[in-house]
């Protein structure tokens, strides 16, 4: 087959391994290093690593959940309003997006709509 190791993690941000709560970033650092560690030195090999953690958790009140290793540098931080966020951008969008019943506009809702939710 084309690919002979696949593994996949999606929609939770720390999940059981182990008896153990980890993040799901620790989970792919650690997968890849076992496959570069185990894989045969005479034989190429492709190693594609996507990261799930940049993605936001849905149906959770904090979306986004960084590993406690990494939350210091953000902890002085403030994300800036996008020069985009704007009644006039958002008008000239197609008018798919601009339905609120468009999943991808009713999650830019509940994410970035104010400030708070996107600090």
């Amino acid at each position: 087959g084309t690919f002979e190791t696949f593994k996949n993690y999606y929609a939770d941000h720390y999940i059981k391994r182990d008896g153990k709560e980890r993040h799901i970033t620790e989970l792919n650092e650690e997968d890849a290093i076992e496959f570069l560690d185990s894989r045969p030195d005479d034989k190429p090999f492709a190693l594609m690593v996507s990261f799930f953690a940049t993605h936001a958790e849905d149906g959770t009140v904090d979306q986004y959940r960084p590993q406690d290793r990494s939350k210091h540098l953000y902890a002085n931080e403030t994300v800036p309003i996008p020069r985009t966020a704007t009644e006039k951008h958002f008008k000239a969008m197609p008018h798919f997006l601009q339905n609120p019943e468009n999943y991808g506009r009713s999650r830019w809702e509940e994410r970035y709509s104010t400030p708070e939710l996107y600090q």
